[in-house]
């Protein structure tokens, strides 16, 4: 948007009083108006809008808002699509030994219905915000050791909270990355099934190797 914005010859100041609303949003003053972009309920906090016109929203897509002195003033709807092989990936998890597999989100829970709609999924929990999916993975430990997979900046603490965090390292954010225990150097999700493999087959390898077993 950026880039399209100055090739358009627009000119674009930067930002020097943003306030940032962890999952939710971001406002900033600009030569005296007030300016937000966000979410639903992050904009109808500050215009007093309730419902929002969701008519040209496409199934599983989000909407994210402008407003400038509490008038709507830009809409963007985005959408997510899966990455290649991510249902091959799960099911070789499962068949790996991973008993359980959660899909953790800030995405509105009807978005991650559409998009995950098929997968091997145990569970969906959408609608996080930071301290949430941190909470969220605090709460999956009851059900063994964690391995979190993320990418954005949103994602940092909770990566930080896993067992093991593993971030996508070509488009991350840098937070992320240095939150994580793994980064994959390559913007492809279907590297992870392969690095598992290896590192289980290290693992028992190194228990098997003499001298390797601990003794009081």
């Amino acid at each position: 948007m950026v880039t399209t914005a100055r090739a358009q010859g627009l000119n674009l100041p930067v930002p020097t009083d943003v306030v940032e609303t962890p999952g939710e949003g971001v406002a900033d003053t600009r030569d005296g108006d007030a300016i937000a972009v966000g979410g639903e309920g992050f904009l109808a906090a500050r215009t007093g809008i309730a419902a929002w016109d969701m008519k040209s929203q496409e199934p599983g897509a989000v909407l994210v808002a402008g407003v400038v002195d509490g008038r709507p003033a830009c809409w963007l709807v985005m959408a997510d699509c899966l990455r290649v092989g991510i249902g091959d990936l799960l099911a070789g998890q499962h068949h790996h030994g991973i008993p359980r597999i959660v899909l953790a989100t800030g995405d509105r829970h009807a978005v991650e219905m559409s998009v995950s709609q098929g997968l091997p999924l145990d569970a969906v929990h959408a609608d996080l915000t930071p301290d949430q999916m941190v909470l969220r993975m605090l709460s999956e430990r009851k059900n063994g050791p964690v391995m979190m997979v993320g990418d954005g900046l949103n994602d940092a603490p909770a990566l930080a909270t896993a067992g093991v965090g593993v971030v996508m390292g070509a488009r991350s954010a840098a937070a992320s990355a240095e939150a994580a225990y793994v980064v994959l150097l390559v913007d492809r999700l279907d590297r992870l099934l392969p690095a598992l493999v290896d590192a289980r087959g290290a693992s028992r390898s190194k228990a098997s190797s003499p001298g390797s077993a601990c003794r009081s």
